[in-house]
């Protein structure tokens, strides 16, 4: 059940990608892309082992064992992942009992890595997250974890910085490309961040007017080191609906550059005027 909630919240919260790839692949395949088993986290009793890639229907998968001698059971999440230097929305909730092991994946929404123009897997990121399941309390917090598949090295992956730059201070780049297709929850507006620094960063979004009335949006990617994303800034319909707005033209807003570990503000910007 708790793997089912997750599933549909993420098919909600999914944002998109991109890369300067003309052409948009009709799926990503992992047929040549394969990794050596490693293990990627043994400690306090608790053993996980990266063992393959997969294909399946929800997305790409990482394949992991998860061995739990730690005298708790555990819950082991993934709160950021990124493939070929992008960010990418992964699923990710494994419960293993005391004494006990399963076999489970980190999946990688295959949607997002067409929209970036990823054919080939060279390489992953991503931290882990270990959690009591009876309590909540936090057990591990992973630095940041490195795979290179056999391609690595083969594939150049390309990116697309080009827009409006709104910022671009301390190894960090917002850049704002214009409107999205509408989503679930509404349109938006598309955003690409790229952090050059050593530290995991999250951007989010204050004071978001459209067309002049303030409106709610929904915008919050966590962007491990070195990596970018492009994602979309969503504007609430419902907003735009008692505001009685069928087009936006133009929108004010401020980013907001957050530390995830501490919730602590880095930096945030001027307001940005953006023209659609």
């Amino acid at each position: 059940m708790k793997k089912q909630m997750l599933a549909a919240l993420t098919a909600i919260l999914l944002v998109s990608c991109g890369s300067e790839t003309t052409e948009t692949p009709s799926s990503v395949s992992l047929q040549t892309a394969s990794i050596e088993e490693t293990v990627i986290l043994d400690q306090n009793g608790l053993k996980i082992t990266a063992t393959g890639l997969e294909d399946s229907f929800m997305g790409d998968e990482l394949k992991l064992l998860v061995e739990n001698n730690s005298g708790q059971n555990l819950t082991v999440q993934s709160h950021a992942s990124s493939v070929n230097g992008y960010m990418i929305t992964n699923i990710m909730s494994i419960d293993v009992a005391n004494g006990k092991k399963v076999n489970d994946a980190l999946t990688l929404t295959a949607s997002e890595m067409e929209d970036c123009g990823i054919t080939s897997i060279t390489d992953l990121a991503f931290t882990l997250h270990v959690f009591n399941t009876d309590t909540w309390e936090a057990v591990i917090d992973t630095p940041v974890i490195e795979l290179k598949t056999n391609l690595s090295g083969t594939v150049t992956q390309t990116y697309d910085d080009s827009g409006n730059v709104v910022y671009d201070a301390g190894g960090i780049r917002i850049i704002t490309k214009g409107k999205t297709d509408d989503s679930i929850l509404g349109p938006g507006i598309q955003v690409y961040v790229e952090n050059n620094t050593s530290e995991s960063i999250m951007v989010q979004t204050r004071n978001v007017s459209i067309n002049g009335f303030m409106v709610d949006s929904y915008y919050s990617p966590e962007i491990l080191p070195g990596k970018r994303s492009l994602s979309s800034l969503t504007i609430s319909d419902t907003s735009l609906t008692e505001n009685g707005i069928t087009d936006f033209t133009s929108a004010e807003l401020s980013f907001v550059i957050i530390n995830p570990s501490t919730f602590m503000d880095i930096a945030e910007t001027d307001p940005v005027n953006l023209t659609l």
